[in-house]
């Protein structure tokens, strides 16, 4: 997952609180997840979760709560701005070669899903 706008509150809010909603993004998701989850960042404003997840509905069932999560604390923080992310997931499986090719096909996923809300935007 990536942490959509980063680059615009660090420029409009400074990076101190840049790095306040990148922790603050990291705590919701943490208390969303489950004790055996992991969430771990993987670069400046990209992050992975390692789930054990029977199915892709369970998978998209975990992405909701976190997308309402953020919902929540976007609807009570009082910040100009809002803590959003775009996604990419799916199940791993003897399909892919290694982890690095399931990692490359998720973070197209997220890139992907980044793409639309873009798009989407544009529309409105």
């Amino acid at each position: 997952m990536d942490l959509d706008g980063l680059k615009i509150i660090n420029d409009e809010y400074g990076h101190l609180e840049g790095d306040f909603a990148i922790k603050t993004t990291v705590q919701l998701i943490k208390c969303l997840l489950r004790k055996t989850d992991i969430v771990a960042r993987v670069g400046g404003d990209e992050f992975v979760i390692i789930t054990a997840c029977e199915s892709k509905e369970d998978l998209y069932k975990m992405i909701g709560r976190i997308e309402a999560g953020l919902i929540q604390y976007n609807s009570e923080s009082g910040k100009g701005y809002k803590l959003e992310c775009s996604y990419g997931a799916d199940i791993y499986s003897d399909n892919y070669n290694d982890v690095e090719q399931f990692m490359y096909h998720v973070d197209q996923l997220m890139y992907s899903n980044k793409k639309e809300k873009t798009l989407d935007q544009n529309l409105c």
